[in-house]
C-alpha cells in the first residue's frame, strides 16, 4: 500500500526543472537518432522470423 501511494501520489519536485530536463533529453535523443548509422527498420527481421519458425518446427 505504501509503495502504491508513493508511485501514484503527488511528487515533491520542481516541475519546471523536470520539464526542462525532459525537453533537454528529448533533444539529446533526437540528435543521437540523426547521427546514428542504424537503419530505421531492422534488416534481418524476416531472416530471424524464419530461424525461429525452423527451430520451433524441429523441436
Amino acid at each position: 500500500m505504501a509503495k502504491a501511494e508513493r508511485e501514484h501520489g503527488v511528487a515533491d519536485v520542481d516541475h519546471a526543472r523536470v520539464g526542462g530536463d525532459v525537453e533537454r533529453l528529448h533533444g539529446a535523443l533526437d540528435e543521437a537518432r540523426a547521427a546514428s548509422a542504424l537503419p530505421d527498420v531492422p534488416a534481418a527481421r524476416d531472416a530471424l522470423h524464419d530461424l525461429v519458425v525452423r527451430v520451433r518446427l524441429e523441436g
